[in-house]
C-alpha cells in the first residue's frame, strides 16, 4: 500500500516537474515571438488621409471595427497587403489641392481604403474638340480704354437747374450764335452749323441721347466754330462730331462722362482745332491741323493716305511731338502735341501706303480699301488684338511693319467695288464704309455694324457685342450669328437673319 502510495507520489512530482518545464517553454516561445517582430514603419502623413495605426503586440481583445478600418493599406499600397511598405520604397508625392483654373481632381477620403481602387488605365491623347459655331469672347474684352465702354464715374462737376431739352434738329447759318453758359443741355436730334454760325458750351454739361449707335449727327461746316470751356460731354452711345471745310474747334478743361472716346471728333479738309486740359478723341486726315497742350487722356487717328511713306514712333506721354517727320511723304495735315498723355493711338492704311508704326499702345488698326483700287478682293486672316514685336503685312501694293505695338482691336473697312473679307479676328466696328463695297466676316467679335449706301454684308458664326444697323439701302446679312445689342433698319436697310 505504502509503496503504490510512493509511486502516485512520484508520478504527481513528475506531472509537476513537467508542467513546470512546459510553462517555462511557454514564456521563452513568447519572448522570442515579441523579440522577433519587425519595428513599426513610419508612414508619412497624406493630406485628407489618416496613417494606419497599427495594432499593439500582445493585445487580448478584439479590435473594433473602427480600428480594423483604420489598420488597411494606404491607397498607394497594394490591395490587401498585410505587410507594411519597406523604409526605402519612395512613394507618390501628394497632390496639391485643385485650383479653380485646374483640372479637377478627385480627392481620396479616409474610407476611400474600404475598396481598392481600380488601376489606372492608359489613355490615348485626347480629341479634339469641335471647332464652336460661335466665336468665343476675345481674351481681352472692351474696357474704357476702348471707345463705347461705359466709363466708371458718368458724374458732372457741378450741378445744375433744370435740363434744357431740344427734341427737333438744330441747324445754325449765317452769323447765328446758340450759347449755353452754366446750363444742362439735352440734345435728342441732329445739330448742324454752317458759314459762321456759333456753338458756344460754357461750364455746362452736354448730353446726346441716342437709341442705338450714330443714331444723331453732329456736323459743322463752312467758317462754322464750336467751342467748349470748362464743361462736361455725356452721351451713352457712340456718337461723331464731324468738322469738314474750314470750321473750326476750341476745347479748354472739358470732361467726356459718359463713354469712352465719345464724343469722337472726325476733322478733315482744311479745319483746324485747339486743344488744352481736355480728353479728347479724334481722326485726322486730309489737311486738318490739330493743336493739342497738357491734356490728360488724348487718342488720335492717324490716317495715311494714298502713297504715304511713314515710319513713326507713338509713345504714351509726349513732351513735345510734331507729325510728320522730316522723312515722312504725302502726308498734308498737321499734328503737334506738347505735355500731355495718349490714351491710346489708331492708324488707317489706305492703298500704296509704306507705314512702319513703333511702341504704340492701345491701338485700334484700319485697312482701308479704297481709290485707285477698284473690284479688288483683299482676304485677312487672324487679325488678333495682341503685342506685335515685329510682324509685317503686305496687301496688295501697301505694306504695314508694326514693332512693339499693341494693338487693342482691328477695324478695317472698304469703299467703291472692293471686297474684304476676314476670318477669325477681333474687330473694334464695321461702320465706315460705303459705296459698293461687299463685306464677309466669319468666325469674328465685333463690336456693332452699320451698313451705309448700298454696302453688302455678311456676317457668319460671328457676335456682335452691340448694335447691328442697316441704313441707306444697304443689307446686313446674320448668319448663325448672335446680337447682343439693337437690329436697326433706317431707310431702305435691311437685315436678314439665317
Amino acid at each position: 500500500m505504502m509503496s503504490l502510495w510512493r509511486m502516485a507520489d512520484r508520478w504527481q512530482v513528475r506531472l509537476a516537474f513537467l508542467g513546470f518545464v512546459l510553462a517555462l517553454a511557454a514564456a521563452g516561445c513568447a519572448n522570442a515571438s515579441e523579440s522577433e517582430l519587425p519595428a513599426p514603419t513610419a508612414v508619412p502623413s497624406t493630406p485628407g488621409l489618416q496613417a494606419p495605426r497599427l495594432p499593439s503586440v500582445g493585445a487580448t481583445a478584439l479590435p473594433s471595427p473602427s480600428a480594423a478600418r483604420s489598420s488597411e493599406p494606404l491607397p498607394s499600397m497594394t490591395a490587401g497587403a498585410s505587410t507594411p511598405l519597406p523604409a526605402d520604397t519612395p512613394r507618390a508625392t501628394p497632390r496639391p489641392s485643385p485650383t479653380p483654373d485646374s483640372v479637377s481632381t478627385a480627392t481620396a477620403s479616409p474610407t476611400a481604403a474600404r475598396t481598392p481602387a481600380p488601376r489606372p488605365t492608359r489613355t490615348s491623347a485626347p480629341t479634339p474638340a469641335p471647332t464652336p459655331t460661335r466665336t468665343p469672347t476675345p481674351t481681352r474684352p472692351p474696357t474704357p480704354t476702348f471707345r463705347g465702354a461705359a466709363l466708371p464715374d458718368p458724374v458732372p462737376r457741378r450741378s445744375y437747374q433744370g435740363v434744357t431739352v431740344y427734341d427737333r434738329p438744330i441747324v445754325l447759318q449765317g452769323q447765328e450764335t446758340l450759347e449755353f453758359n452754366q446750363k444742362h443741355v439735352r440734345f435728342l436730334a441732329n445739330v448742324t452749323l454752317r458759314d459762321q454760325a456759333r456753338l458756344v458750351f460754357r461750364d455746362s454739361l452736354a448730353e446726346f441721347v441716342q437709341d442705338f449707335h450714330q443714331q444723331r449727327n453732329f456736323r459743322a461746316e463752312g467758317q462754322a466754330e464750336v467751342v467748349v470751356e470748362r464743361s462736361d460731354l455725356l452721351t451713352a452711345r457712340s456718337i461723331n462730331w464731324d468738322f469738314r471745310d474750314r470750321s473750326r474747334l476750341t476745347m479748354l478743361d472739358v470732361r467726356k462722362i459718359g463713354t469712352a472716346g465719345d464724343p469722337w471728333m472726325t476733322f478733315a479738309d482744311e479745319t483746324s482745332v485747339t486743344i488744352r486740359e481736355s480728353e479728347f478723341d479724334a481722326t485726322i486726315w486730309d489737311r486738318a491741323s490739330m493743336d493739342i497742350t497738357r491734356s490728360p487722356s488724348v487718342y488720335i487717328e492717324l490716317v495715311f493716305p494714298v502713297g504715304a511713306v511713314v515710319d513713326e514712333s507713338l509713345q504714351e506721354n509726349l513732351v513735345s511731338f510734331s507729325f510728320p517727320g522730316a522723312d515722312e511723304r504725302n502726308i498734308n495735315y498737321r499734328l503737334n502735341i506738347r505735355d500731355s498723355t495718349m490714351r491710346g493711338w489708331g492708324f488707317t492704311a489706305l492703298p500704296s501706303s509704306r507705314i512702319t508704326l513703333r511702341d504704340a499702345h492701345n491701338a485700334v488698326g484700319t485697312i482701308q480699301l479704297n481709290s485707285p483700287w477698284e473690284n479688288e478682293t483683299i482676304e485677312f486672316q487672324d487679325l488678333k488684338a495682341k503685342l506685335y514685336a515685329d510682324h509685317t503685312m503686305v496687301f496688295g501694293d501697301s505694306m504695314l511693319r508694326l514693332v512693339n505695338v499693341d494693338v487693342w482691336f482691328w477695324s478695317p473697312t472698304a469703299f467703291r467695288n472692293n471686297t474684304l473679307i476676314i476670318r477669325r479676328s477681333d474687330l473694334a466696328d464695321l461702320a465706315f464704309i460705303g459705296d459698293n463695297a461687299r463685306i464677309i466676316i466669319e468666325q469674328s467679335t465685333l463690336y456693332f455694324v452699320r451698313g451705309r449706301e448700298n454696302v453688302r454684308i455678311t456676317l457668319r458664326d460671328c457676335v456682335v457685342y452691340s448694335d447691328v444697323i442697316a441704313d441707306d439701302t444697304s443689307v446686313v446679312t446674320l448668319i448663325n450669328t448672335e446680337v447682343r445689342g439693337k437690329i436697326v433698319e433706317q431707310g431702305s436697310g435691311r437685315v436678314i437673319r439665317q
